[in-house]
């Protein structure tokens, strides 16, 4: 991890001890992204810092059923996050997290700081499936910054995981979470426990408690 500003890179080629020879390089498209290790399903993606979301109507932050693309919704570099039509909780499809090299690996959700102000309370939930064993534990962990602390240093408040049984869906959820103080920058992660099994989330919804 680099950190998050990478204003310079450079490759170099050493020869030494005065050896003679030749060599090539070829130079491919290089993508500088935390977002996911396939850029090609959002292309038109603009990456912003903070999203700034607004409420509709009904006062969700957040009501994404990945009928119309990913949204904001990435997986980090170590696994492959895509829309998926094998399997959907509504509608015709999913997030689906696939390609899973480490146990870490997990889809996320920028949320920034516009409208995340410490003490605001919200509502989150998603739908969630696996179907590659028998029992699989996943939930929800709200990763953010301190004003007082460095910005690379990161918290985070993890939440109750859910058991899901293979193929079946079932809810994530967590009602009046209040935004801790000095908090900033945040992040919501799905995580499926300690395996680099696929799964898949549908209808993730994030609301203002008034």
């Amino acid at each position: 991890v680099l950190g998050e500003k990478l204003y310079d890179v450079s490759l170099f080629a050493e020869g030494k001890n005065f050896a003679s020879g030749r060599g090539e390089m070829s130079i491919r498209e290089v993508y500088f992204s935390e977002f996911t290790s396939n850029p090609d399903i959002d292309p038109d993606f603009e990456y912003k810092y903070d999203p700034g979301f607004t409420p509709d109507e009904n006062g969700y932050l957040i009501n994404e059923s990945f009928e119309n693309g990913v949204g904001y919704f990435r997986s980090t570099i170590n696994a492959v996050g895509r829309l998926d039509s094998s399997a959907s909780y509504s509608g015709d499809t999913s997030f689906k997290l696939t390609n899973r090299r480490e146990d870490s690996s997990y889809i996320y959700l920028r949320l920034g700081s516009t409208n995340f102000e410490p003490g605001k309370q919200l509502d989150i939930s998603a739908m969630v499936m696996q179907d590659e064993f028998d029992y699989e534990a996943l939930n929800f962990e709200i990763q953010y910054s301190l004003r007082n602390e460095l910005p690379c240093m990161s918290n985070s408040v993890k939440f109750e995981k859910v058991i899901a049984p293979k193929g079946e869906w079932v809810e994530l959820s967590n009602l009046n979470f209040t935004v801790p103080e000095d908090a900033y920058d945040l992040n919501l992660k799905i995580i499926c426990d300690n395996t680099k099994h696929s799964f898949y989330i549908d209808d993730v919804k994030v609301a203002l408690v008034e």
